[in-house]
């Protein structure tokens, strides 16, 4: 039998193949050769398992648990129960790691004797945003019980200690992060932490990107897998980027929030998994126009929050990122008809900078001024999957800060600003 292996890398996955092939190469890239790596699959019916054994490595392991259990959870304790190493290390199928990752966390945890260590991760607000964050940085220099690491790709532990703490638990049944319930438990427990102080992470947060689990995008990760098989240490250069988001007031910071409480049991879940599109709702059959709001919207990096206008109401900007998504539980067979009024906006262009498309897909629309410093934009929506709520996304050109065209004060970046958007079957009258 082969010696065992001083680190077991667990990811777990759920039927996003390009995405997971790039998460594995960037392990078979590491410095480190010692690892074995178990790929535990979430009730994937994709081709997963055969994109883990065209890489004829020995050290991968595939594994694909019967039913999909929504949470990374799951299959992370199915990965440790099988893992043979001395340590844990957790890489998402989403992420990529830089090729001294292991090599340095490993060094970091025998210098240190920590039982947890975690190494600098850049996390990546959607494309178009600008955001910005990082983890694995202590204010005071040493980790306190309101550090918070934000990044499980980032994470090497002690498998011992796992089985000390107990498994991850299920996001169902706790209000906030399971990450942040693994460290808490982690740190009563007397646990030693540790940091590199060394980027070698990239993380492109999912619940930073609407419907990633539906599109299945990997456009990011096989960039950077490119620059990393490219040679040359590009970190320098990501890291001034992570400065030039500060600087421009699109960084955001992760905080561990209060101390853990009864809150809502899940909803920190239900909502990821919604903006995510690894769950969805089921719509209602649209009979008549009807005219939404944007209040109810989950926003991410989609929208701002809601301002309030004494003509018009309610109204959001959409902002930082140049596509911003919205979801309305309604469908009809054949096809919708659309109208959004845009209340306020910072583009050059609005005829033309202004459009919306779903599926990735742009819609038959057009940007017509009202006559009262507003716009008014209509599109046709064609036929679509009747039992998945309206989801499209609304383009602009640009976004700018009212500050910088001398508008007012406003340092954030800005869109368009949308009151309402009319739904109505296509062929039926518009709402007065």
């Amino acid at each position: 039998m082969a010696a065992a292996p001083v680190i077991s890398v667990i990811t777990a996955t759920y039927n996003w193949s390009s995405a997971l092939r790039c998460a594995i190469e960037s392990v078979l890239l590491q410095t480190f050769a010692g690892f074995e790596m178990i790929v535990v699959g979430d009730g994937c019916t994709d081709d997963s398992g055969e994109v883990v054994a065209s890489f004829g490595d020995p050290r991968l392991r595939w594994v694909n648990l019967p039913e999909n259990s929504g949470s990374q959870s799951i299959p992370n304790n199915h990965g440790a129960s099988l893992a043979r190493g001395e340590f844990v290390a957790y890489l998402g199928h989403d992420d990529v790691w830089y090729p001294t990752h292991l090599e340095t966390v490993l060094r970091c945890a025998r210098t240190t004797g920590a039982d947890v260590v975690h190494s600098v991760a850049i996390v990546y607000g959607p494309p178009g945003s600008g955001v910005r964050s990082t983890t694995g940085i202590f204010a005071s220099g040493e980790f306190g019980s309101r550090d918070f690491f934000g990044a499980p790709s980032a994470m090497l532990i002690r498998h011992q200690l796992l089985t000390q703490v107990g498994p991850w638990r299920d996001p169902t049944t706790l209000a906030e992060a399971i990450d942040v319930d693994l460290e808490r438990r982690a740190f009563s427990a007397g646990a030693r932490f540790a940091a590199t102080n060394e980027l070698t992470v990239f993380k492109f947060n999912a619940a930073w990107r609407r419907d990633c689990y539906r599109l299945r995008p990997d456009t990011e990760q096989r960039a950077m897998i490119g620059r990393i098989r490219a040679g040359g240490d590009f970190r320098q250069s990501e890291l001034v980027d992570v400065i030039r988001s500060y600087i421009a007031g699109k960084a955001v910071t992760i905080d561990i929030g209060g101390p853990g409480g009864p809150g809502d049991p899940g909803a920190f879940h239900r909502r990821n998994a919604l903006y995510k599109g690894v769950a969805t709702r089921e719509p209602r059959r649209l009979e008549a126009a009807e005219r939404f709001t944007l209040d109810g919207q989950i926003v991410n990096f989609d929208f701002y929050d809601i301002e309030r206008d004494e003509a018009f109401g309610s109204f959001r900007w959409t902002g930082p990122a140049t596509e911003s998504h919205v979801e309305f539980p309604v469908t009809h067979p054949s096809g919708m008809s659309l109208r959004m009024h845009i209340f306020c906006h910072v583009q050059n262009d609005p005829a033309h900078d202004i459009w919306i498309a779903c599926d990735g897909v742009r819609a038959e629309d057009a940007v017509e001024a009202t006559g009262d410093g507003h716009w008014l934009l209509t599109a046709t929506i064609p036929p679509r999957n009747p039992h998945q709520p309206l989801r499209f996304a609304i383009h602009v050109a640009r976004t700018a800060r009212p500050v910088d065209l001398g508008v007012n004060e406003d340092r954030r970046w800005l869109g368009v600003a949308i009151s309402w958007i009319e739904l109505s079957p296509l062929g039926a009258p518009a709402a007065p």
